[in-house]
């Protein structure tokens, strides 16, 4: 091959070419790095001022929307458990919120039948409903509600995003049944971490969910009453994740001597 020097007078197109080639390169190079950046934040940030979406995950403030348009992210999701008022959601929303870096938690309140901390009878009520999803699997508004909540912010995460989504108590029952109701394509875009849950959730039953882990003090009477987790911990078979290769169980010993502040 002869290498013939070109003219001085098409060195000119030539090099705008090559700048032409190169601008597209960076380009390419910037868009791959926002994909990576995007894809290997573990949350998507957002200021301290605007971290509550207080309307069931539904986000209204402009300054929100604007942060999480990015394609690729990962959003924390949550839902309480029996006896929790909205403010008392909010209030726990704010405390998780700092634990992940003052990321924007996406709760789904489940609303309670108390009126105030002394309800007895609103408390009974809240622990019939719990009975009623848990011996029959009724699927009440609460699952409903839960189904959209998970599938909006599956939808909002892009293609590669994550869904962290934490559960106590009831919540974890409630979303063991809403997670019968999900697609395996969006059971996919989800990690579940359940605390004291009145369901267990695992791979095997689910095995499309990315991470399964249910959290358990010892001292928990719900032990007593999920067949799953009371398995586990007179067995020592904790299940694994298949994908994080991490115990599906994990008990805790007591800070004390009540089962409920533990």
């Amino acid at each position: 091959i002869v290498y013939k020097t070109p003219p001085v007078c098409h060195l000119g197109l030539i090099m705008r070419r090559h700048l032409v080639h190169l601008r597209h390169h960076r380009n390419r190079i910037f868009e791959i790095i926002h994909l990576l950046v995007g894809f290997l934040l573990p949350l998507s940030l957002a200021s301290t001022n605007h971290l509550l979406n207080l309307q069931n995950g539904h986000i209204n403030n402009p300054d929100i929307l604007r942060k999480q348009k990015h394609r690729y992210k990962s959003l924390v999701s949550w839902i309480n458990g029996i006896a929790h008022t909205p403010e008392d959601a909010k209030i726990t929303a704010e405390k998780m919120s700092a634990l992940f870096g003052d990321s924007i938690v996406n709760y789904c309140h489940n609303p309670t039948s108390m009126r105030k901390p002394s309800d007895t009878i609103g408390y009974v009520r809240d622990l019939t409903q719990c009975t009623q999803q848990l011996q029959f699997g009724k699927e009440t508004k609460e699952v409903l509600d839960l189904t959209e909540h998970l599938r909006k912010l599956c939808k909002s995460t892009g293609r590669f995003g994550r869904v962290v989504h934490l559960a106590h108590s009831q919540g974890a029952l409630i979303t063991y049944l809403a997670a019968k109701r999900l697609t395996a394509e969006e059971r996919r875009k989800i990690e579940i971490i359940c605390f004291g849950g009145a369901a267990a959730i695992t791979n095997e039953e689910f095995p499309e969910f990315s991470r399964c882990v249910n959290y358990y003090s010892i001292n928990d009477p719900l032990l007593h009453i999920v067949d799953k987790s009371k398995r586990a911990l007179a067995t020592g078979l904790l299940g694994w994740n298949k994908n994080s290769g991490e115990p599906e169980f994990v008990f805790l010993t007591p800070k004390g001597h009540d089962p409920i502040v533990d």
